[in-house]
């Protein structure tokens, strides 16, 4: 089974795209982390920053148009496929942890 769950996602290329931005996100921030005194001393501190915010954002970037890709174009959750309620819960739940995190600065 498992031979067959990863054939069918090497055929499909938006599964191969987010994967790949998945395994890029996951060995840049690996290498970069690990190597960050040594960068730091390179490049210095802003353009460190500046490198790895860069490459952060494309590798979640290309994960987020893989899966934009798969749904279609259409959003993953809209209130019509989880309820009017759900998304006014989710909205408020969201905006409690927003502004709980925002009392941590």
């Amino acid at each position: 089974m498992p031979s067959s769950i990863i054939a069918a996602a090497r055929s499909h290329p938006q599964i191969r795209w987010a994967a790949g931005g998945w395994i890029f996100f996951i060995l840049e921030n690996a290498i970069l982390s690990e190597n960050r005194t040594w960068l730091i001393q390179e490049l210095g501190d802003e353009r460190y920053h500046a490198v790895y915010g860069t490459l952060s954002t494309i590798a979640t970037g290309s994960i987020g148009y893989a899966y934009y890709k798969i749904r279609n174009g259409r959003p993953a959750m809209t209130p019509t496929t989880i309820g009017a309620g759900a998304a006014v819960g989710g909205f408020v739940l969201l905006s409690v942890g927003v502004g709980m995190a925002t009392q941590a600065l």
